[in-house]
Formats: structure tokens, sequence, C-alpha cells
């Protein structure tokens, strides 16, 4: 369990509760290089792969940004911004695209899943995989969750992440028109 202070002097914690405030982000293209050989909750935790954890403050809103999960050290923070704000021609400005979740998405998969009739039984985690259970792999989560048309899946956005701007957008905003939430990065006194 890990502790961090937010400069709003709350003081954020993984621990069990529903105020967690651990989110990831994964771009689309490490998704597909995944498609099937990893369980998706474990790429965060994958050697050579690229993600980013990020906590959010449930108090003041604000971003920290872990940009080597394996490092304790909040490399970027951000502000929470109108998400208007964001400039149309940091578009062309170098940047990830991918999926932003929280971590109650863990909690709305296993719900999900749980809830279908007839359903296969997942693995979430790759190397425990038991082969009577089917890899809960990107693909799966592409075509249970992401490419969804019929339903809403709560807990998760399409993003785009840059160097100091971190742009949400609704999950089925596949073209990315219109912001939801916007973080823009500042220096902690």
């Amino acid at each position: 369990m890990a502790k961090l202070g937010c400069p709003c002097g709350n003081t954020l914690w993984n621990g069990c509760d529903e105020n967690n405030p651990q989110c990831c982000f994964y771009p689309w293209e490490e998704l597909r290089s995944h498609m099937d050989d990893l369980a998706f909750f474990e790429l965060e935790y994958t050697a050579g792969v690229r993600s980013v954890e990020i906590w959010q403050c449930w108090e003041c809103d604000r971003l920290m940004v872990f940009d080597n999960p394996k490092s304790n050290s909040v490399t970027r923070w951000f502000k929470r911004v109108c998400a208007d704000d964001f400039p149309k021609e940091m578009e062309n400005e170098p940047h990830e695209i991918g999926v932003f979740f929280n971590d109650a998405f863990f909690d709305t998969v296993c719900r999900k899943l749980d809830l279908e009739e007839g359903s296969d039984k997942y693995s979430f985690i790759g190397m425990r995989h038991d082969p009577a259970e089917k890899l809960l792999s990107p693909r799966v989560m592409m075509e249970k969750f992401f490419d969804a048309t019929n339903e809403r899946v709560r807990n998760w956005w399409n993003a785009r992440v840059y160097e100091d701007w971190i742009v949400l957008y609704d999950a089925f905003d596949h073209d990315m028109k219109q912001p939801l939430k916007a973080w823009r990065r500042y220096q902690p006194n």
C-alpha cells in the first residue's frame, strides 16, 4: 500500500476503498502490439511496456503522473482546467492516443463479465493463466468494452497524453472531437 501527499493537503492512498486514486493510460499502439500475449490489466507491470500510472486527487482533481511505473516518484503534476481551454492546434503536437481508466474500471469489467450468461471465464493475470480460462487480453477488452457500441461501460475514456496536457474524450467519441476533461501541467510550489 502506498501513500502520497497532494499539494492541496489531501493524503492519497491506494488501499481498498471507493476513493482509490490510481488511474492508468495505455497507448492504443501498445495495446495493438500485445493483442493476445498479455492480460490487459497486467500491461502496466510488464517490462518494456509503455504505460503511465496516474494518481488523481478526489479533493482537488489534480493528476500526479508516474512516467516510470516502477518508480515511486511523481514526474509531472497537472491541474484541472476547462476542457474548452485545450488549444485545438495542440492536436498537431507530439502525443500518444490511448485509453485512460481509473481503478473502478477493473470492478466494472469484473461485474460485467460475471453477469454475462454463459460467459467464458477469464484469466485477469496471464502469468497464472489457467488453460481452462480465456486470457483477458487487449483483444478481448476491445471486443467486449472498447468497441462495444450498444452499451456504455463506465470508468474509461479515450485520451490524448502530451508532455504538458492530458485530455479525455467520451469513450464513444472515436474521432476525439469534443474534449470532456482536461488537465494542464504545472510546477508545484
